[in-house]
């Protein structure tokens, strides 16, 4: 489980990094690829204070995970982590 939740924290760091740095926009899917698995990721801009980002995460040995997250774009915050 280490791995998994791992892999998830480093995407949404470097996600959520992006969002920092730049104007959010809608990204159909995009991958980051990190020494313990890989991640597939989507944004979808729902307003101008909120962001949908989805991700695909599997590690090396096959391990899987889907989870949706908000993100408050003005206050800069992680809501509803949602895995399904």
């Amino acid at each position: 489980m280490y791995k998994i939740d791992n892999l998830q924290r480093l995407a949404i760091n470097d996600i959520v990094s992006i969002l920092e740095t730049t104007e959010p926009e809608n990204i159909a899917y995009a991958y980051f690829y990190y020494p313990n698995g890989t991640v597939k990721y989507s944004t979808q801009v729902l307003s101008e204070q909120s962001v949908l980002i989805t991700l695909n995460c599997e590690t090396l040995n096959g391990r899987k995970s889907n989870v949706r997250v908000m993100y408050d774009v003005n206050d800069k915050v992680l809501k509803d982590w949602t895995k399904y």
